[in-house]
């Protein structure tokens, strides 16, 4: 399991160095700043990726990461002794619905009106969608285990079929009956 702390949440400098990690819905590319992860997007091409990322940011060096981030055995039940840092930019309500995505435990799901009631804006359930569906950090910020009201697995940036892997991988299997409101 991946253990983040919502005040671990900062804003990203320089240098940046990159890993690529096998977990059970695929490759995730790992960007990492001084200061923390500040992406982690499932990839069918790390390379290409990594090219278009140079792209969008130009002078910036690129530095392969040899730290492993994720263990895919089984023991979401231990939190690491030393905290994953995150870096993330955004908006102000991005920021607070990100935040509360590192409140739903391993395993559980949340839906999209959950978030909005706990943010304090709960007629903001499209708005809160488009926050969760614009994380920049995949799996680490678990936007998978928020599911439509409805129960059904739902859309997910990385593909529907990641999102039904990592939620089976946790231990969730019921879709159709999920959902706090």
């Amino acid at each position: 399991m991946i253990w983040v702390h919502p005040s671990n949440i900062r804003t990203h400098p320089e240098p940046i160095r990159w890993s690529v990690e096998t977990t059970p819905a695929g490759e995730l590319l790992i960007l990492e700043s001084g200061d923390g992860l500040i992406s982690a997007t499932f990839t069918e091409s790390a390379q290409r990726d990594l090219e278009r990322w140079k792209e969008t940011h130009p002078g910036q060096t690129l530095i392969p990461q040899v730290t492993s981030w994720i263990s895919t055995e089984d023991n979401h039940d231990s939190v690491p002794p030393t905290p994953i840092r995150i870096s993330l930019s955004g908006t102000p309500f991005q920021l607070d619905v990100w935040r509360t995505l590192l409140e739903i435990p391993w395993g559980e799901t949340r839906t999209y009106g959950w978030i909005a009631e706990r943010i304090g804006r709960p007629k903001a359930c499209r708005a809160v969608g488009s926050a969760v569906g614009n994380n920049p950090i995949a799996l680490l910020v678990p936007c998978h285990r928020v599911l439509p009201s409805t129960g059904h697995a739902g859309n997910y940036a990385g593909g529907q079929h990641r999102k039904i892997a990592l939620l089976t991988w946790e231990g969730y299997e019921n879709f159709k009956s999920a959902g706090a409101s």
